[in-house]
């Protein structure tokens, strides 16, 4: 094949051919296959061959490795064996009382005081207990006058009387009303019951924790707040020193006596600061 005629001016050679474009033989849309020939001239006049060869791409290798594995970390690996299998929902789902799922009055009231042991306040009632004992004491009083002038009258008659409980039965009276000293006894025996089961309960609330200020606050910031009874019925709560706590030992209670102070010198603090009438920690 002949050489390209060059023309040379100013020491420069053109190709008559160069200009020409090259008709392609397929679509130039499809995709060309094979390699590809590239000749060009530079100022020396050689030739440059170079080659594309077109290489597969692996579509794999060019997604994102997303699924690759984490490797667990030190303490991954120390605790899993001790981990358990998760519980299934039935063993996990809880049912509980919500407040605004609760009628408004004394189950609201109810559900609020059982949702915090602090708020577990109710009236001991220390006056009704002391006039229900002291009643019962009064009846036993005269009970026990009652038995001593019978002891006394049947002494002077037959001793022998208070000396057996089957003599005395035996001698007893039958005659409808009379009062004998079994009758005596057997009520007695009745109104001990009832003022000892009394007595050791009102024992029992005396021993009651009496409410913190800070608990016993929050409660009548509720009632006040949302007013779940009507105003007697909330006389109750308003009996502060009647009031008890249904809360165990106050092992915490010299920690939340320093909260608590340290709380009020903070509110006293910014009602001077800001100027507020009433302290702001105290709405």
């Amino acid at each position: 094949m002949a050489p390209p005629l060059r023309t040379m001016t100013d020491d420069t050679f053109t190709d008559d051919k160069m200009s020409e474009t090259p008709a392609s033989p397929t679509n130039t849309d499809t995709t060309l296959t094979g390699d590809v020939v590239v000749e060009r001239a530079d100022d020396e006049g050689s030739s440059i061959r170079s080659s594309e060869c077109p290489s597969s791409v692996d579509v794999e290798s060019a997604q994102p490795h997303n699924s690759k594995k984490i490797k667990p970390n030190f303490l991954q690996r120390i605790t899993s064996p001790f981990r358990s299998d998760p519980e299934p929902a039935a063993v996990t789902y809880t049912k509980t009382r919500k407040l605004e799922n609760t009628p408004r009055g004394f189950p609201q009231l109810a559900a609020f005081q059982a949702s915090e042991a602090n708020f577990s306040l109710y009236r001991s009632y220390s006056y009704l207990h002391s006039r229900v004992l002291l009643d019962l004491q009064d009846e036993l009083r005269c009970l026990e006058n009652e038995l001593d002038e019978i002891d006394w009258n049947d002494y002077e008659v037959d001793v022998n009387r208070l000396r057996s409980r089957d003599y005395d039965s035996s001698c007893s009276s039958d005659l409808p009303g009379t009062r004998t000293r079994r009758v005596v006894l057997r009520e007695i025996k009745e109104k001990l019951i009832e003022y000892d089961d009394i007595l050791i309960k009102s024992r029992t609330l005396e021993s009651f924790q009496k409410p913190s200020d800070r608990n016993y606050r929050s409660v009548r910031r509720y009632h006040n707040n949302k007013k779940p009874l009507m105003d007697a019925p909330m006389d109750a709560i308003r009996s502060k020193e009647d009031v008890v706590s249904l809360t165990g030992g106050r092992e915490w209670a010299t920690f939340d006596g320093g909260v608590e102070s340290s709380i009020g010198r903070v509110d006293q603090a910014l009602k001077k600061v800001f100027g507020l009438k009433t302290p702001p920690l105290q709405v």
